[in-house]
């Protein structure tokens, strides 16, 4: 039994139960969903991993898509910019291919000889050029550089990516630009810089050469503001750049990227660079101190007289204050951006304040000196400082010359003549503007030509030495059409000779030579043809394609004279060339015309000034050539050309000027070069005449072909003249600085003004026109032969005698040669307005001028002074022309000449001077200029001189003010007993006359004469003057009582009297006849307060002219108002019946 149960046990655990195997299925089943969704999910993980897979793949190759479009867009921008930088490039070569090629053919032009001056300033002009763009393009990629390096931490902050930003292409850009700008401003600078030579003369502040400030002190303050403008100019850049980069690539920037950026301290670091530049500048300045005004005085001048230089305050405090300037300007603004970056702001300004505070004090210290130390005797404290002025001043002008004492030798006489006739028989009649103003009437129907200067010269004429003037007959280049100027009317013809001592026997200019056959010869001239002048501005073309050149017209209208250019000058030009030289001269026919073909010749720079100006262009040149007929009979032209500088220390300044407009301004001039251009072959030669102007000694060094090595043909140098242009300086700075001393100048004791005249119509009294240089024959007292000179005649300021005269001529080798010829301080030598006054004096000469001055016609006087030995002789040409008639020309009528006491005048030179020497001469009385006003005044302040010098303890300059004293009182001595005697001998003619013409003499008073002038002008209607109106004002005011039966006349003279002075009399009249009443009175300041007085007025029927209110007046108090009344009246009863009305309303009246 058991054995069964355990049987049935075994075979019931061998037979799973229902629940067990219901379990098992549901394991079973949850364990395949599990792994179904095991399989599921990493099957969907699977998927996942290749879908992300697959979108890394598509960011990766949309990445590199971007990338590679960034890549293209950066290599496009790159490209670009490299475009842009070839372009400008090419640009760049491009001009400076046409400019310098342009240059090489204009100078190949001129003359082969030349070509290696162009070389030299190629090289010149390169080194120049690398250097100031090697300069620029650091500066400019330096600044970039930080730039970008500042914007860095702007697109980090902002997580952006940087941009490619240019730097190379616009620093190359910018350079380019900058160095075609200024390279040659640098050339012009530095070339006499590093060729500098000295002038052996030191300066007398700084004990250095004069070469110093010439030649290096110029280009180092050149360079040093070159270098700031080039600082701030980045700073400039910087900021743009910043400002461009932020406005495209943000929105706004914080404070804090600001600082982190370096931008600050970038902007900082320039400031410090400029401020040190402006430092260096400062302190260059301060070694120029001695260009300065340092004394300005005023010595009853209209305008303040300055002194350059440097004196006592400028070389001690000022000059050593100024250097600690500059060291305290740079230590202040270094310790103010230093405090700056470390943010203390009081610190800053404390060390800002610095500079301004060193220079009001040091400014203060200056004042105190002058005030105190000098001014109390600057005379004496300055003197040695005005002497180095006075020196330096003549050194600098070429006027330490020659001056010679003359005494007055008094009246020429017939001896004098016969031994000076050479000279006197080549005084000039005409002056350079009647020969051009006669020819340019007489030929002006010939249409073609222009005479635009003429010059005077010493000729041999017929075996004997003449003077005449040599007036190239130039073409008038502004006429005609294109095609004329260009290939027909290229070239001028000849040169009319004209007598300047003789006129035909009408009077007209004397022209001994015109023809254009030359069959009037009188100067052998071999080729006319003039291609080269004043007038030739036009670039013409020769042996031009069916085109022949007029050579000059003749007696057959139809059919001109016709020339072929045969001389060296002209381009034959291949197209490129051609090309170039349109571009140049702005004439694109050069290249395209059918009249240019391969022989033709082109001429260029035909303007003589402008010719010699392409080859040296830092020379000043004349703008007055003159033109020289050559032994050979060649037409060669003179230009004077100058060396100048503003640097001279210690002299004084003057303004050069062009056409009447000031230029520059300068310090120092000479004629140290002389350049002949040859008038038919162009060809241009340099003469250095100076060998010892340091100047010129550097040009010849910059450039050492530029001048000929050769001396200058004697057949042009004996034709050479003292230039003009040169002596007009020289003479206006003679005006102070003739032999004079530091005393005589800082008290302006002895000015001179030139000498003037009356050039008008009408013999005048007035100050006149200053007397022009004039070339004439001179015989001077220490020559013992006469001379072609330049002449002009000073005097005394504001005086009218003549105190001296200045010469310039040249020498046997052209070399020019200034003298000054004074008289002695007492002498009362004729001047040209003393004698136009005595003309006018003498009845017979002025009714002889008068009779030419008639209606219709003009006259032209031209006063010249010639000195012949010790004596003057005065010639005044007088030239009548008719105004309305096209044809006139100018006609000598008369000619005055005068010498010592004498004058005379006659038809012709000859005539006059003879008459001079004869009976029918007229005496003149030379009168003293000086009157006792003046010489009271004078004496007066040659006293307070004396004073100052007693109280400085100066004897040397006691002595001088103690004889100026004397000599001033002497002088009113002299002038004393003239008045006295001259009033004698008038007090007693007039006396004379009185008793036996006068029966009773009345006196009016001023009033009355104005009544008088009313009375005239209503009664009458005549307009008198006061003095026209004295007779019948005795009349009117009864101090005259006809007698019984007596006819009495007024005579009425004279109406000369002005609009303002006649409203003045009419007032002053009408008072007196009561028909004008003036008042003040004091009205209540309220609402028809004026009328109560009007209705007054009013009723008694006086008409108000006038009403004026006013609260301050008559003083009046608050609430008042003053009245001032100007009323018309009928007379005095009137008048009185009107203040009793006015009286009895309660009104104060105040008459005016």
């Amino acid at each position: 039994m058991e054995e069964k149960k355990k049987e049935v046990k075994q075979a019931e655990e061998k037979i799973p139960k229902t629940e067990e195997i219901k379990e098992n299925k549901k394991e079973e089943a949850k364990e395949k969903k599990n792994d179904k969704k095991q399989e599921s999910n990493e099957q969907e993980k699977s998927n996942n991993e290749v879908k992300a897979e697959q979108q890394e793949e598509t960011k990766t190759a949309q990445q590199a898509k971007s990338a590679n479009t960034e890549t293209e867009s950066t290599t496009k921008k790159r490209k670009t910019r490299k475009k842009l930088v070839l372009a400008v490039l090419a640009i760049a070569l491009l001009i400076i291919y046409i400019v310098e090629r342009g240059e090489f053919l204009e100078i190949k032009e001129i003359g082969e000889n030349y070509i290696s001056m162009f070389w030299q300033n190629m090289k010149y002009r390169g080194i120049a050029a690398v250097v100031n763009f090697l300069a620029i393009f650091t500066l400019t990629y330096t600044t970039t550089t930080k730039v970008k390096r500042g914007l860095k931490v702007f697109f980090e902050d902002e997580k952006k990516e940087m941009p490619k930003l240019p730097q190379k292409s616009i620093s190359f850009i910018l350079a380019t630009l900058v160095t075609i700008g200024t390279t040659g401003m640098i050339v012009e600078k530095a070339l006499p810089c590093f060729f500098n030579t000295q002038f052996v003369t030191t300066d007398p502040a700084l004990g250095l050469d004069i070469g110093f400030f010439v030649f290096i002190l110029p280009f180092l303050k050149f360079i040093t503001i070159y270098a700031l403008v080039a600082m701030i100019a980045a700073v400039v850049y910087a900021t743009l750049y910043y400002l461009i980069v932020f406005n495209i690539c943000f929105d706004g920037i914080s404070r804090e990227s600001v600082k982190k950026s370096g931008l600050l301290n970038n902007a900082l670091g320039y400031l410090k660079v400029i401020i040190v530049l402006f430092a260096i500048l400062m302190l260059i300045g301060t070694l120029d101190i001695g260009v300065q005004k340092f004394i300005v005085l005023n010595n009853d001048e209209s305008e303040n007289y300055s002194i350059f230089g440097a004196g006592i305050t400028e070389t001690t405090i000022g000059f050593w204050g100024y250097i600690a300037l500059s060291v305290i300007m740079i230590v202040s603004a270094f310790k103010a951006i230093k405090e700056f970056q470390k943010g203390r702001t009081k610190k800053v300004i404390g060390s800002i304040l610095v500079v301004p505070g060193y220079l009001v004090s040091l400014l203060l210290v200056m004042l105190g000196f002058n005030l105190i130390f000098v001014n109390s005797n600057e005379l004496d404290k300055e003197k040695k400082y005005i002497e180095n002025n006075i020196n330096n001043t003549k050194i600098a002008y070429g006027i330490n010359i020659d001056e010679v004492n003359v005494q007055d030798g008094g009246t020429i006489t017939q001896n004098d003549i016969t031994e000076n006739i050479e000279t006197i028989q080549n005084i000039p009649i005409a002056n350079a503007s009647t020969v051009l103003k006669d020819l340019e009437g007489s030929q002006k129907n010939k249409g073609y030509y222009n005479f635009r200067s003429t010059q005077i010269g010493l000729y041999n004429i017929s075996g004997k030495e003449q003077l005449v003037y040599v007036t190239p007959r130039e073409i008038a280049s502004s006429k005609g059409t294109y095609n004329n100027k260009t290939y027909e009317y290229t070239h001028g013809f000849g040169a009319i000779i004209t007598s300047a001592t003789s006129t035909t026997d009408s009077g007209n200019i004397n022209h001994i030579q015109k023809a254009f056959d030359q069959t009037d010869e009188v100067l052998n001239i071999n080729e006319p043809r003039i291609y080269f002048g004043l007038e030739t501005n036009d670039t013409v073309v020769t042996n031009s394609n069916s085109k022949k050149e007029f050579d000059y017209p003749t007696e057959d209208a139809l059919k001109n004279t016709e020339n072929v250019y045969d001389g060296d000058a002209g381009l034959k030009a291949n197209f490129l060339d051609r090309l170039v030289l349109a571009i140049k001269e702005k004439d694109a026919k050069l290249v395209f015309s059918g009249n240019v073909k391969s022989d033709s010749k082109i001429l260029t720079n035909r303007n003589i000034i402008q010719r010699a100006k392409t080859i040296m262009p830092y020379l000043t040149y004349d703008n007055d050539p003159y033109m020289v007929v050559t032994n050979d009979g060649e037409l060669v032209w003179v230009l004077d050309a100058y060396t100048t500088s503003n640097e001279y220390p210690y002299s004084q300044r003057t303004v050069l000027e062009e056409n009447g407009i000031s230029k520059d301004e300068i310090n120092y001039i000479r004629n140290s070069v002389k350049v002949i251009i040859d008038a038919y072959t162009g060809d241009v030669t340099f003469y250095r005449t100076d060998k010892t102007d340091p100047i010129a000694m550097v040009y010849e060094k910059i450039y050492p072909d530029l001048f000929s090595k050769e001396e200058i043909p004697e057949q042009i140098s004996d034709h050479f003249v003292y230039p003009e242009y040169l002596y007009n300086i020289q003479a206006k700075v003679l005006k102070r600085y003739h032999n004079i001393q530091p005393d005589v100048l800082y008290r302006g004791d002895d000015v001179w003004d030139i000498a003037t005249h009356n050039a008008s119509n009408k013999v005048s009294s007035t100050k006149g026109t200053e007397i022009s240089p004039y070339y004439t024959m001179v015989k001077t007292t220490d020559s013992t032969t006469s001379r072609l000179g330049l002449v002009i005649p000073f005097t005394p300021y504001e005086k009218q005698n003549v105190t001296a005269y200045l010469v310039g001529s040249t020498d046997e080798n052209g070399n020019n040669v200034l003298k000054l010829y004074n008289y002695p301080t007492d002498s009362n030598v004729l001047g040209p307005m003393q004698l136009d006054t005595q003309l006018g004096q003498d009845e017979t000469i002025a009714k002889e001028i008068e009779n030419l001055n008639v209606s219709g016609t003009k006259l032209s006087k031209d006063i010249i002074i010639v000195p012949i030995n010790n004596t003057l002789l005065y010639v005044e040409p007088i030239y009548q022309q008719f105004v309305n008639e096209t044809d006139s020309l100018p006609v000598l009528k008369k000619v005055v000449v005068a010498s010592g006491n004498k004058v005379a005048i006659g038809n012709t030179f000859s005539e006059a001077l003879s008459n001079l020497v004869s009976q029918y001469a007229v005496d003149i009385e030379i009168e003293n200029t000086d009157s006792l006003d003046e010489l009271a005044d004078l004496i007066i302040k040659a006293n307070n001189n004396l004073k100052t010098s007693t109280q400085s303890n100066d004897w040397e300059q006691i002595g001088k003010d103690t004889k100026r004293l004397q000599n001033l009182i002497n002088r009113l001595e002299e002038v004393k007993k003239g008045i006295d005697k001259k009033s004698r001998e008038n007090g007693k003619n007039n006396t004379t006359a009185i008793n036996e013409l006068v029966d009773e003499v009345v006196v009016v008073e001023e009033d009355e004469i104005a009544q008088g002038m009313l009375f005239l002008m209503e009664n009458q209607k005549v307009v008198a003057e006061g003095a026209g109106a004295v007779t019948t004002a005795a009349l009117l005011s009864g101090k005259y009582v006809p007698k019984k039966d007596e006819n009495v006349v007024c005579v009425i003279s004279g109406g000369n009297v002005d609009v303002n002075t006649l409203y003045r009399v009419i007032g002053t009249a009408l008072t007196k006849e009561a028909r004008r009443y003036s008042f003040n009175t004091v009205i209540q300041d309220k609402p028809g307060g004026l009328a109560e007085l009007t209705k007054i007025i009013s009723e008694y029927d006086a008409n108000i002219l006038s009403a004026n209110l006013s609260r301050s007046s008559m003083g009046g108090a608050l609430g008042s108002l003053t009245a001032e009344m100007v009323l018309e009246t009928f007379n005095h009863d009137h008048i009185d019946k009107l203040k009793v009305a006015i009286t009895e309303a309660g009104f104060e009246i105040v008459e005016i």
